[in-house]
């Protein structure tokens, strides 16, 4: 199945303009090889209100993140970034940034 991939416009800001692209390609490959091949790392973000987002793991130059996303069908909306990796804790940022 093919993914379509789109990201949040104000999602790259905290990352130098010179590696937007790289980091854009990077998240678009993993996300999109991980959904296609039922990776069992994609877990749901426990919300109080949305469903259907998810998050991941995603190592880009050398440094984790966690990536907060939007699946529906075959469309993926990426729309939260963070380089705290418990889970606990990125959910809360996550239900903040929903509300």
């Amino acid at each position: 199945m093919d993914y379509t991939v789109e990201f949040d416009s104000e999602l790259l800001k905290q990352f130098p303009q010179e590696e937007h692209f790289m980091y854009k390609e990077t998240i678009s490959h993993k996300v999109t090889e991980y959904l296609e091949h039922n990776f069992f790392r994609i877990k749901p973000v426990r919300t109080r209100s949305a469903k259907g987002i998810y998050e991941m793991k995603v190592k880009i130059n050398k440094k984790n993140y966690r990536i907060a996303f939007a699946l529906k069908k075959n469309h993926v909306f990426i729309f939260y970034i963070s380089s705290n990796l418990q889970k606990i804790v990125f959910d809360k940022e996550v239900s903040k940034k929903i509300k």
